[in-house]
């Protein structure tokens, strides 16, 4: 310190400077030495927790079992029900439902789980009882443990949250190792949906016993050389023409005089062991040009007869819009609707249980007295979810038909010019509303024929279907099948 006794102020001034700018760069070096390490640790931890993989999903430290699904969908917007392996540029339900599978681990793929469908419906065509079955994840122990099977996975509420708003899981049930969705089906229900229209109902009833029964199909369907099938018969269980009753009132339009039949909804219900291609679909198409007049209804007994049509005549099959398989049929199934039911089931009693007693035992309808309580515990239910759902899609549809209904009504205060009959020249000419103009009758020039789902085609001129030309019959499409492929290996 004593050398800096003789020094002068400016001096010290200075090396006070001299010294802060030194300390100033020492701590900044350490600043950024620590601000380095720092860094290199944060990337050496990212290194390590990236090295960490996930470790693939076991499916063996779990129970399966096997169970089957009831499904339902609106196929509208899904080019059918069974996948077809492009699934971003054709989406099937299907391929849906097994992608929420392997998502939510129930399945790990589809190899792997025995997996069976009930049918194949085609491109744009929905179903209410779809059923399918499969080996999944479960919480309950192979011997079927009471406890365990208290807590069994919700698998209804659990697929629902992950499937798309017009697909959705109806039901689960326990079955047996053997069970197959395909052939347990005892029977399949089709409904087919349509405006009556013109329609005579009573002809197209008439034709309705020439189907029913065991009959070769071949002329009611779609011919597939690649499947080879050998056999065209299918039994008709029952069949029949049904009015559609409006549950929701509101919908249709205000209705004219001669066009009150236009908004008249009916069905084709149609129950049988089992279906061709596309055959509910032709079979539809018959019948509207029965009810159309266009045909006898006798031409049904005539097509199921191969020796007088050993091959199809050319038409055009209805529309798919209108078909839903309505219902598949097995032996008794214990369907559970909601992972709060599994919590009342007993596998040993096979029956809801409440307070120790049996509620319903399987295949036998049982009753009880539902005493009044506090239903909150309820709110969250998946059948009152899938109400919900429902109700909401309803409003959706049913405000898109009002708002086409509105438009219909004001379009028949449209003007429209008559010719007078009155002899004059020039002819002379009247204006009258649509409304009114519908109540005349309008007297087309050419004939609707109508195919379903609001489709018609238009013709001046009808040709019978036993004038018309053919298709190739099932054994020339099979040659010509069998010469292709040769050709395709040949140059393979």
């Amino acid at each position: 310190m004593e050398k800096y006794a003789s020094w002068s102020k400016e001096d010290l001034i200075r090396r006070i400077v001299s010294l802060e700018s030194a300390e100033g760069a020492d701590n900044k070096m350490e600043h950024d030495s620590k601000n380095e390490i720092d860094r290199s640790s944060d990337v050496s931890s990212d290194k390590k927790q990236g090295s960490k993989k996930a470790r693939p999903f076991d499916m063996s430290k779990y129970h399966q079992r096997r169970v089957a699904f009831k499904v339902a969908y609106f196929g509208w917007a899904y080019a059918g029900f069974a996948r077809q392996g492009n699934e971003k540029d054709i989406p099937t339900v299907e391929g849906q439902i097994l992608n929420a599978l392997m998502t939510t681990k129930l399945i790990t793929d589809l190899e792997n789980c025995n997996y069976s469908r009930c049918g194949r419906t085609d491109k744009g065509v929905s179903a209410l009882g779809q059923v399918i079955a499969l080996d999944v994840r479960s919480n309950v122990s192979p011997d079927g443990d009471e406890k365990a099977n208290a807590t069994e996975l919700p698998y209804v509420e659990t697929l629902n949250r992950l499937l798309p708003p017009d697909i959705r899981i109806l039901a689960w049930a326990p079955v047996s190792s053997t069970f197959n969705a395909r052939f347990d089906c005892n029977s399949r229900t089709y409904r087919y949906y349509f405006a009556k229209g013109d329609l005579d109902i009573e002809r197209m009833r008439e034709a309705l016993q020439y189907f029913g029964g065991t009959h070769d199909f071949r002329n009611f369907c779609k011919l597939d050389p690649s499947k080879n099938i050998v056999n065209y018969e299918r039994t008709v269980l029952d069949i029949d023409l049904i009015p559609a009753k409006d549950e929701f009132p509101g919908t249709s339009p205000r209705q004219t005089t001669s066009h009150s039949n236009d908004y008249d909804m009916w069905y084709l219900q149609l129950k049988g062991t089992a279906f061709l291609w596309h055959q509910v679909r032709c079979m539809m198409a018959i019948l509207f040009l029965i009810g159309q007049g266009l045909e006898s209804p006798a031409i049904i007994k005539d097509l199921v007869d191969i020796g007088k049509y050993n091959s199809k005549p050319e038409y055009n099959m209805a529309s798919e819009l209108p078909l839903v398989l309505y219902d598949c049929e097995f032996e008794p199934i214990p369907w559970r609707f909601s992972g709060l039911e599994n919590s009342l089931w007993n596998e040993r009693e096979g029956g809801l249980m409440l307070d120790g007693r049996v509620l319903q035992t399987v295949g036998a309808g049982g009753t009880y007295a539902l005493q009044p309580q506090d239903t909150s515990s309820t709110s969250d239910s998946a059948p009152l979810r899938l109400y919900e759902h429902l109700q909401s899609q309803w409003q959706v549809h049913h405000i898109k038909s009002l708002l086409i209904a509105n438009l219909i009504n004001d379009s028949q205060s449209f003007r429209v010019p008559i010719p007078l009959s009155q002899p004059h020249n020039p002819p002379l000419t009247a204006l009258a509303t649509l409304a009114e103009l519908l109540q005349l009758g309008v007297k087309r020039k050419a004939t609707d024929i109508p195919h379903g789902g609001g489709q018609t085609s238009r013709t001046h001129r009808y040709i019978k279907l036993q004038d018309r030309p053919r298709c190739d019959s099932d054994d020339t499409k099979k040659q010509k099948y069998s010469r292709k492929k040769q050709k395709v290996q040949s140059a393979a």
